[in-house]
Order: structure tokens, then sequence, then C-alpha cells
């Protein structure tokens, strides 16, 4: 049976899987993170203000992948926003929250891809550092390096194809800019200028940290 790694156990990934056993394939998943979502994991500042059902928070944490914030949900409705063969749960929102989001990803998870099924291999905490085409006649053409981030040792394994499904970039992109009406004429003799104080769309989190403040 031809193997393929899928990295990422985010929405693609796990559809990708899901759909790689169906056509006779065996897929071994890899994620950086400790349980599936990608970025619709709930951080642990959204678990602030989350309808949980129980007083356990410890699901929410700060995922690798994560970019989405308290309060937030989709902008697709739920007849649109989800998979063809898992239908939303009766009672859900029109629009689904993130964690309403997450919970959907992790029981489509548990439906096809549980631990107790042997078609496939399900790797979390495990972070690809490299993948390398390799020139051979072999049907095992594509070498795969990861670390294993509880034990921080390396691995590498050969597979036959390879589904990046990684998501949103993780390197956020940062401007070098001054305001426009800068003049640094109008500030010799007095205390160094200050940039303003600038973040990033991806580490949004609340509107509370504009709050008195002018953007």
């Amino acid at each position: 049976m031809l193997e393929v790694a899928v990295i990422g156990a985010g929405t693609s990934g796990l559809v990708a899987a899901r759909h790689l056993i169906h056509a006779g394939l065996r897929p071994t998943i890899f994620e950086a993170a400790r349980t599936v979502g990608g970025a619709w994991t709930p951080s642990s500042s959204s678990a602030l203000n989350a309808p949980t059902k129980s007083n356990d928070n410890e699901h929410y944490y700060s995922h690798p992948a994560g970019k989405m914030w308290s309060g937030m949900t989709t902008n697709l409705s739920k007849y649109t926003c989800r998979f063809s063969d898992w239908p939303w749960p009766e009672g859900s929102n029109t629009f689904p929250t993130v964690e309403e989001m997450n919970e959907y990803l992790t029981s489509y998870s548990d439906a096809f891809l549980a631990p107790s099924k042997p078609m496939f291999n399900f790797l979390l905490e495990c972070q690809v550092t490299n993948v390398e085409q390799l020139n051979t006649s072999s049907e095992f053409n594509y070498k795969v390096e990861w670390m294993d981030l509880q034990t921080q040792t390396c691995h590498s394994r050969d597979f036959g194809g390879v589904i990046v499904a990684t998501g949103f970039f993780n390197r956020p992109r940062w401007p070098s800019f001054l305001p426009r009406n800068y003049d640094p004429r109008s500030h010799v003799g007095r205390k160094k200028y200050s940039k303003p104080q600038i973040s990033h769309s991806s580490t949004y989190q609340s509107n509370q940290l504009f709050k008195d403040k002018s953007v």
C-alpha cells in the first residue's frame, strides 16, 4: 500500500487524509500541535469566554497555527462551511464560533481518523523540518524529515507522496516605515523619536489592546 505524508491536521489535512484512505492509500499525518484543528483551535484567551460543556480548559492553549480571537465566527454559514459527508450537529449556530468549528473538526477526525483504525498513522507534536524529492525509481520518492517535539529527537522516512496542508504562513511580514508626517528636522534637540506601536493582524486577540488609542 502506497504511503503518503500529510503535513498538517487542520481542515485541509484532515479531509485529505480521509480521502486518501478512501482511495486505498495509507496516510501519515504530521501535526506540530498536540490536537487537531489547525487554525481553528481556540487560543487560551478565547477560552475565557468559551461556552464549554465542562470546567476543563486544558483543551485551550497557544496553537502554533492559531489565528482566531475571542468572539470570532465563520464568514460562511454552516450550510456551506462543512464537509459534504459530515453535517453539523443540530442546534449549531448559523455562523459557527471558533469553539464550534474546532469541535466539528475534532468530531470529523474521531469518526474517520480514529487512532484504533490501522490504515493510517497520526503523529501529533511532530514538526516537519524538511521535504526532499529523491532521484529514485522507487515508489517511495519523497524523503520527509521531522522532529518529535516531546522527545526532541529527529527522524526521517521515505513516502510515495506528500500533501502540504499547513495553511497560514507562520512568519508575519512586518513593515518598516515611519508616519507620513514625520520630519526628523522637527525633532532636533528633543528626545528621541519613538516609532508607533505596530501589531500584526495574525496576533489579534481582542479590541481591548486598542482601547483609548489612536489607530
